[in-house]
C-alpha cells in the first residue's frame, strides 16, 4: 500500500441507527457515522435520544461539507458579502489585497465633480465653440 493511500481522508457517511441486543440485557440503539474524517459511534438505551443525537450529528456533517467557517471579523455583513462576491469574481487569479493595491496604484482622483446636467451644458458649449471655429458643422452639432 502506498503512503498516499494511507493519508486519504475517510469518506463521509450518513449517521445511521441500528438496533442491537446483548444477551440478558435490554435493547440498545447504536448511532454510527463519520464526521471530519473520523468514525463516530454512540450507544443509547432510548430510541428518542438516539434519533436526537443522530439529527445533531447529521447537521454538523452537512455543515462541514459546505466548508463554511464561522469567523470573527470587523466587517459588516454587507462588507463580508462584498468580499465573498469579489473573491468569486477573482476565481483565485488574485487576492483581494493584490487587487486593492493595483486599484490604488492606478486610480486617478477626479479634479472636480459635475452633475450630468452641468456636464451636458459644458459639452454643448464646447461644441458651439467648435462650430464657430469651423471645426464642426451645424449639421454635426445637432
Amino acid at each position: 500500500m502506498l503512503k498516499s493511500e494511507k493519508l486519504k481522508p475517510m469518506k463521509t457517511q450518513n449517521f445511521k441507527i441500528s438496533k442491537y441486543k446483548k444477551p440478558g440485557r435490554s435493547t440498545l440503539w447504536r448511532v454510527r457515522g463519520t464526521l471530519h474524517g473520523k468514525r463516530i459511534e454512540k450507544t443509547f438505551a432510548d430510541l428518542g435520544k438516539a434519533k436526537a443525537w443522530q439529527d445533531v450529528q447529521e447537521i454538523a456533517r452537512t455543515n462541514s461539507a459546505r466548508q463554511a467557517k464561522a469567523t470573527f471579523t470587523r466587517l459588516t455583513p454587507e462588507q463580508a458579502f462584498d468580499a465573498e462576491k469579489a473573491l468569486a469574481i477573482l476565481n483565485g487569479k488574485a487576492t483581494l489585497a493584490e487587487v486593492a493595491e493595483s486599484f490604488l496604484a492606478h486610480y486617478v482622483a477626479p479634479e472636480k465633480s459635475l452633475t450630468v446636467c452641468e456636464g451636458s451644458k459644458l459639452y454643448d458649449e464646447g461644441r458651439q465653440l467648435d462650430v464657430k471655429r469651423g471645426q464642426l458643422s451645424k449639421a454635426q452639432f445637432k
